[in-house]
């Protein structure tokens, strides 16, 4: 009955039109289906019911959840991260030393933002394992560098001063 329901009919306006006047306002398979009455409706809303919760369950299984920071612990580990994520994930990579002013805050900060944000993958690297220039150490962490499918899209130097 559902099958008949949705189905269209091949009947031209003209035809209705004269179908109304005779007193036959819906086609046969209308008229059935409106007998069938609600339990067509009540099986069309399951259906969509559970199309919807297929969806949504495949659109979680495609997509990235990291929810966590990633330690990297070399320049190709930092080079990997940022090119080996799906097109869609943002990537953001914390540049830090121990002693650096505003390095803890940072981390910190990415922590809390992780676990809000687990589409985004957080990476942190300390500087000294990038072979990094000494003045960038000591004025240019922390540093924030934000990357999407390969390309940096935002790169944030010296933090403390912003």
């Amino acid at each position: 009955m559902l099958a008949k329901k949705l189905s269209a009919t091949t009947r031209s306006h003209l035809e209705e039109e004269r179908d109304k006047q005779k007193g036959k306002s819906k086609p046969p398979a209308a008229a059935s289906a409106a007998a069938a009455g609600d339990s067509d409706d009540e099986v069309m809303a399951e259906y969509l019911e559970k199309r919807m919760k297929e969806l949504i369950r495949s659109r979680k299984k495609s997509c990235n959840v990291f929810g966590r920071i990633f330690e990297l612990d070399s320049a190709d580990a930092f080079l990997d991260s940022a090119d080996n994520v799906s097109k869609t994930a943002l990537v953001l990579i914390l540049l830090y030393e121990d002693r650096a002013p505003g390095c803890a805050s940072m981390k910190n900060a990415l922590q809390y933002l992780a676990t809000e944000y687990p589409t985004v993958k957080f990476c942190q690297v300390k500087s000294s394992k990038l072979n990094v220039s000494m003045k960038f150490k000591t004025s240019g962490l922390p540093a924030l560098l934000a990357y999407r499918n390969g390309d940096l899209v935002g790169n944030y130097v010296d933090l403390v001063k912003e």
